[in-house]
């Protein structure tokens, strides 16, 4: 195994170690075992707490969680495989702490995740409420943008690319007659002036006028189109011709009953109001010409503008939708993955071989510390055996005396021996 491999699985053993340790799992594991500190240790809190028992009562069980703590060791066994070791004086507490800090961190982790999956499920559907408002939103105003172009807010004109150039010629044409029909009212009436207040039109005169305008609206949209000699132009302009003939009927009838058949300016007066309701139906044509182009240069500038919009639009509508869908489908297996979720957990965090009830104290080791303990009084035994030869300055031999005193030996005595005791050979 690499180094790089061993450092991850050391970082998820001390990882997966806090975990275990976690203080809110051992202050379950003391309450559900009914486990308390010695006195001593409540006394020390209680001094500590000066005097106040639940005070020392809280202080001696945090220092109980803490000691617990050091008590747990988490080593990696293999591979995903971890082994959960705890010490402690009693072998029956020791299986009931070990059993106990497993399986509540077990349901810690399990609840933890489930915590998780649940937020993002509550997430899930407060977005899933929130894009179908957005989706509502955006397909009403889809709606509305394609309603006003059906209904032509979005302006449609006969006007285009191909007859923009024929409709100005046709409005200079209109603009010049108009002009010099006012030239001619102007004229008309520097000899009449002082008979155009007795004119008063009648209702029917009003009438007639008023269509005739009706018709000055109808009639350049088929000018645009059509050609002078169409079936549809001819047949306006002999509606505009029959209507103008009634209005003259009309107004020669007020002129005689206002200054009497006889009267020398009566054909004056006449053309002279003829000549103004016809410049009204030019001044009509010609402010309807320049409506239409109006159009056509509004469109082409807005074109490419309502288009952008619509596919804004459009793209819009199309994600508000996706998103609501995704979110849709998460919400109907949301149920279903918490099951797997669980069930991946319990996987996850697996009891391979449950404590056991230690058989033997893992301390002190007695083999061990008595091998030790031999081994230090061997090498103590022979260190002194060498520190007492080397210390010992009395002469053994013969050699001895020759070598410290620098004397010649005359002769040696035997060793006699005391009491009873004699030689023996």
């Amino acid at each position: 195994m690499g180094e790089s491999q061993l450092s991850d699985l050391e970082l998820e053993a001390s990882t997966l170690e806090t975990k275990v340790k976690n203080p809110a799992i051992l202050r379950k594991v003391i309450d559900t075992l009914g486990l308390r500190p010695d006195s001593s240790s409540f006394a020390s809190a209680l001094n500590h707490a000066s005097g106040d028992s639940v005070e020392a009562h809280n202080i001696a069980k945090e220092r109980f969680v803490e000691v617990i703590a050091k008590s747990i060791s988490v080593k990696e066994k293999a591979p995903g495989v971890f082994e959960i070791s705890v010490e402690w004086p009693d072998p029956d507490t020791v299986q009931k702490v070990a059993q106990k800090v497993t399986d509540f961190f077990i349901e810690d982790a399990l609840e933890t995740h489930l915590k998780e999956m649940h937020s993002m499920y509550e997430f899930s559907v407060s977005q899933l409420s929130s894009y179908e408002q957005k989706l509502k939103e955006s397909q009403e105003k889809l709606k509305r943008f394609k309603q006003e172009m059906a209904l032509g807010t979005i302006e449609e004109t006969p006007v285009d690319s191909s007859n923009i150039n024929d409709v100005n010629a046709l409005l200079s044409n209109f603009l010049r007659e108009y002009e010099s029909l006012l030239d001619e009212i102007d004229s008309q009436y520097a000899e009449i002036s002082d008979l155009t207040g007795s004119f008063v039109p009648s209702e029917h005169l009003r009438t007639l006028k008023n269509r005739l305008m009706g018709l000055s609206n109808e009639l350049p949209s088929l000018l645009v189109r059509y050609e002078w000699t169409a079936p549809a132009v001819l047949t306006v302009n002999s509606r505009v011709n029959s209507v103008k003939e009634s209005i003259r009927t009309e107004v020669q009838l007020i002129v005689e009953q206002r200054l009497g058949t006889t009267h020398e300016s009566k054909h004056l007066v006449v053309e002279y109001e003829l000549s103004k309701i016809d410049a009204d139906f030019l001044k009509n044509v010609i402010n309807r010409l320049r409506a239409l182009i109006g159009q056509y240069e509004r469109k082409i500038v807005a074109t490419p503008r309502q288009e952008l919009e619509l596919a804004r639009l459009e793209q819009e509508v199309e994600s508000n939708r996706q998103v609501y869908e995704m979110l849709l489908e998460q919400s109907k297996g949301a149920n279903l993955s918490k099951a797997l979720e669980y069930v991946k957990i319990e996987t996850r965090y697996r009891i391979i071989e449950p404590p056991r009830r230690p058989r033997h104290p893992v301390k002190p080791r007695k083999a061990m510390m008595g091998g030790v303990a031999l081994l230090i009084g061997v090498m103590l035994g022979v260190g002194l055996c060498f520190l007492s030869e080397y210390m010992d300055d009395s002469l053994k031999a013969v050699e001895d005396v020759q070598e410290y005193l620098e004397l010649p030996i005359l002769g040696t005595i035997p060793r006699i021996a005391s009491g009873g005791k004699r030689w023996k050979r």
